[in-house]
């Protein structure tokens, strides 16, 4: 969630919110205090939470910065803490999009094809992503029906 900045916009709306960063030093000197944020890393996802315990995840420039042979384990977990009826919601910038050179972080650089049949396989419904999104063309949105 790096400084927790859209962490705490949702807290602002009373939703209550939780945050992973794996930056230590982030999590310590966040500007945004008031809600739960666990230093740690999304490979590590599934010693934290109980399964089917969200309403929603948000993934914003997450995915295309973890290693490609544990993308699967890492969406299968994400749709593990989801609740029945859950969302999850992308922000992945795609092959086409200067977004992915401009950040040498950026391990998996892939079409969006690639990235909506990876998210199917870890059992989610992709849903139409919202007109008046920010940044539509990168985002996807999952369901767990």
């Amino acid at each position: 969630c790096g400084a927790g900045m859209r962490v705490y916009a949702l807290k602002t709306y009373d939703i209550d919110t939780e945050g992973l960063e794996i930056d230590k030093w982030v999590c310590d000197n966040s500007p945004f205090k008031g809600f739960k944020v666990i230093n740690d890393t999304v490979y590590n996802l599934s010693n934290y939470y109980n399964t089917q315990i969200f309403d929603a995840v948000i993934c914003y420039d997450l995915c295309e910065h973890l290693m490609y042979e544990k993308i699967d384990e890492v969406l299968k977990n994400i749709f593990n803490i989801l609740k029945i009826n859950g969302s999850v919601v992308f922000s992945i910038p795609f092959i086409g999009d200067p977004n992915l050179e401009a950040d040498p972080t950026h391990i998996i650089k892939e079409t969006k094809e690639w990235w909506i049949n990876k998210i199917k396989n870890a059992g989610f419904d992709i849903i139409p992503t919202p007109e008046h999104f920010l940044f539509k063309e990168q985002m996807i949105i999952g369901a767990k029906k």
